[in-house]
């Protein structure tokens, strides 16, 4: 599989708290090992012509992908709080 980071994602990435950075890292770790581990609750977003999907980190917090080729290439287009992510979504349509 292959994460490829975008831009954005890497500058609110080092926006984070050290903590909160690590939980991003653990989370695309279990993504890359398996999108269908149960803590991920991996789902699309938006237009299903999109190709937009979450991936939780926290209670609080998802990071956004675009999915490429199915299960084989996304690109990691950010990491925020659930509702900037969904906001982001929004604006996307």
């Amino acid at each position: 599989m292959i994460l490829d980071p975008s831009k954005t994602f890497r500058k609110n990435l080092n926006k984070l708290p050290i903590a909160k950075r690590k939980q991003v890292v653990k989370a695309l770790r279990l993504f890359s090992e398996n999108t269908r581990h149960q803590s991920l609750n991996f789902e699309q977003v938006g237009d299903k012509k999109q190709n937009l999907y979450t991936v939780r980190i926290n209670q609080a917090d998802r990071i956004l992908l675009l999915c490429i080729i199915q299960n084989h290439h996304y690109i990691i287009i950010d990491v925020g709080t659930h509702d900037y992510i969904y906001r982001k979504v929004d604006s996307m349509k």
